[in-house]
């Protein structure tokens, strides 16, 4: 409840950020669905919710948050995940834009509960004037793990406050301590609200 807390107090502040020429102040609440969820021992198929949070801190500074939940078919493979942190953004063309972001994050899987620091980096493009496509990589290093992830993805602005989100993000998490590991797999379709 605590991480919810968090992510609602880092949306009051969303109205005082400025703007850039991509918008890096924004609120979205999102499904996971088709999330596929893989060990060695065991594979499932499940969907959950999602919040995520960017708010501009500077002229190229924002800060970032993310709270995540997913449920399996049979719940044997529930899995949740919470991130903050602060990123970095350089708009050197119209349509071009590049991001990186280093951020807090606390997983519980079925195999292991562990938490550390994420790295991400990515690239954004203005298709036409109300459509970005965008793709980005992450490596997290965990107490006894590690995690490395791609996703793509693609917003359609359909009006000057709102826009529709879709992702697809594959990656998995290596344990140090378990001959193991947990691949993730999802689609995410989210309503983005800029400000």
């Amino acid at each position: 409840m605590k991480r919810l807390h968090s992510i609602a107090f880092l949306t009051l502040l969303l109205p005082f950020a400025a703007q850039a020429s991509y918008s890096y102040s924004w609120f979205e609440v999102g499904y996971i669905g088709d999330a596929e969820l893989e060990t060695t021992t065991g594979r499932e198929n499940g969907d959950g919710v999602d919040v995520r949070v960017n708010f501009l801190a500077g002229d190229n500074l924002y800060i970032t948050g993310y709270i995540d939940e997913i449920e399996s078919n049979d719940t044997r493979q529930d899995m949740d995940s919470f991130g903050i942190g602060f990123g970095w953004h350089n708009d050197f063309e119209a349509n071009v834009g590049l991001f990186a972001t280093l951020t807090y994050e606390d997983v519980e899987t079925p195999l292991k509960n562990d938490d550390g620091l994420g790295v991400a980096a990515g690239i954004r493009y203005n298709v036409q004037e109300d459509f970005e496509a965008y793709g980005g990589i992450k490596y997290a290093k965990y107490a006894d793990s590690d995690g490395r992830f791609i996703n793509i993805g693609g917003v359609w602005s359909f009006s000057q406050n709102y826009a529709l989100v879709a992702e697809y993000t594959t990656g998995d998490y290596t344990f140090d301590d378990i001959l193991d590991e947990f691949d993730r797999e999802q689609v995410r379709l989210a309503l983005r609200v800029q400000f």
